[in-house]
């Protein structure tokens, strides 16, 4: 069963909907993490460099060298936190809003779940939110 072309614009619109909501809850989120990784990790970044200072016998260069790593360290971490409360808040949103919201659209658009992850496996970009919850494409043998 085809759906009408009409259908299948208004499904466009609403798979690049959905994922933008995706994409905008998943960089809120990472945001938020990030700064507040910046925030927890600012003052055991400083209590280290100070230690450092004291224990290297007042070094300016060993200080200056361990004041870089933890700099590095602090960054890395706060990347983290952002990445992972990213992930977390894209799988909440999909899970407690969006899925529902997609099983109701594709009946009222009288398409089926298949055609929903067919065409947005052919619009979405590689690296798109909605990708990771749809299933990979089955590959097709083709005779040698």
């Amino acid at each position: 069963m085809q759906p009408a072309p009409e259908s299948i614009s208004t499904l466009d619109k609403f798979i690049l909907e959905v994922n933008d909501e995706l994409e905008k809850a998943g960089t809120a989120s990472a945001n938020q993490a990030f700064n507040v990784g910046c925030s927890v990790g600012l003052l055991p970044v400083i209590v280290i460099v100070l230690l450092a200072f004291f224990i290297s016998g007042n070094s300016w260069i060993a200080t200056a060298i361990t004041a870089g790593l933890m700099l590095l360290a602090w960054i890395g971490f706060a990347n983290l936190v952002a990445q992972i409360s990213k992930s977390k808040s894209i799988t909440r949103t999909y899970k407690d809003y969006l899925a529902e919201r997609i099983t109701r659209e594709l009946r009222e658009l009288n398409i089926s779940q298949s055609q929903f992850n067919q065409t947005a496996l052919e619009i979405l970009p590689k690296g798109a939110a909605l990708r990771s919850f749809l299933p990979l494409p089955v590959a097709i043998a083709t005779p040698s």
